[in-house]
């Protein structure tokens, strides 16, 4: 969740530039305009990213009495990192067919990260155990007091006749972003 007064804690140009496309969506931007925007986002989360990395090293050191001093920053940065992401996803197209349309590939490599979508595993819901795990025996899964889930999906996958009482769950598409470990800009 973003608090609305994070851009406050943000000072200078950053600020300006982040006032400057707020509130407008990914179609309001050239292709070109838009990876400068995404780009400068994921520049800001790395340094972010990084600091929290640095801080942990830091409290390490120092123990204790560093705690709660970690955490005050920490919680700050959080406040940025969660905002930034938050604005990646406000200018990102709404889903991945409109990526793939826009971009033509499910991801898009930025001097400081990459940034897509990506679909998430399937899962299964069980609403009737009982009919799960006769199933599972008929099917000589490892029955225990219940059935593993992740065999139930594996074995539900391979078989056109899934039976009554949970259904297979597809995954959904999920935006990604990926900040480059050191946090510094790559060629491309």
């Amino acid at each position: 969740m973003v608090e609305p007064d994070i851009i406050q804690e943000i000072e200078g140009d950053d600020r300006e530039f982040l006032e400057s496309f707020l509130g407008k969506a990914w179609a309001d931007f050239e292709r070109s305009d838009l990876d400068v925007r995404l780009d400068w986002l994921m520049e800001k989360l790395a340094r972010a990213q990084g600091l929290v990395a640095q801080n942990d090293g830091v409290a390490k050191e120092r123990h204790g009495h560093i705690e709660d001093w970690r955490q005050g920053e920490n919680a700050k940065l959080g406040r940025q990192i969660s905002y930034l992401e938050w604005c990646i996803r406000e200018l990102m197209p709404p889903d991945q067919q409109t990526f793939e349309k826009a971009y033509g590939q499910k991801s898009r490599a930025l001097p400081f990260g990459v940034v897509g979508y990506r679909k998430s595993p399937d899962t299964i819901e069980v609403f009737d155990e009982a009919r799960a795990l006769e199933w599972a025996r008929l099917h000589k899964l490892e029955v225990k007091e219940s059935v593993s889930k992740t065999d139930l999906k594996r074995a539900i996958q391979h078989t056109e006749d899934p039976p009554d009482g949970f259904q297979l769950v597809p995954g959904t598409s999920e935006l990604f972003i990926k900040v480059d470990d050191n946090g510094e800009r790559k060629g491309l």
